[in-house]
């Protein structure tokens, strides 16, 4: 009598954790990996490639394929109040660039980063434009880049 229980009750709870993934998948649970996986970010100092009458901008640069992060993100902003107005221009494979919005940034440390592009994948063009408020043309300019 034991016995026939006990292999119905493993048959029903076979069942039922067959049936569990499943479930999940039809209310759009996705199971996450068991193990984590680090996210790393490409970190490194802008460089001025030239400048225009309002703005510096930096040479063209490609996020990583490796890269972990999703954003592009500006930190340690190098003018006295640590703040600047930032845009993006991206350049897409199939030619041609466009602009991202421009964005009053504010960082003074590389860990107090801004995100200044959203939704960037690996691989992806683009320069940054920085314009100070006490912009003078002649002077240099620096920040972080976190991609």
């Amino acid at each position: 009598m034991g016995k026939k229980i006990l292999t119905r009750f493993t048959g029903t709870l076979a069942r039922c954790l067959l049936a569990v993934p499943l479930l999940a998948a039809s209310f759009g649970v996705v199971a996450l990996p068991t193990k984590a996986e680090a996210v790393s970010c490409h970190v490194f100092s802008s460089s001025q490639a030239g400048a225009t009458d309002y703005y510096f901008y930096t040479p063209t640069y490609t996020v990583p394929s490796s890269s972990g992060c999703v954003d592009i993100n500006i930190g340690a902003i190098g003018t006295s109040n640590h703040c600047a107005y930032m845009k993006v221009e991206f350049f897409p494979s199939s030619g041609g660039s466009y602009f991202g919005s421009q964005k009053y940034l504010c960082s003074s440390t590389v860990d107090d980063h801004k995100v200044i592009a959203s939704a960037v994948k690996n691989g992806t063009r683009y320069k940054i434009w920085a314009a100070y408020p006490t912009n003078a043309l002649g002077i240099t300019y620096g920040f972080k880049i976190i991609d």
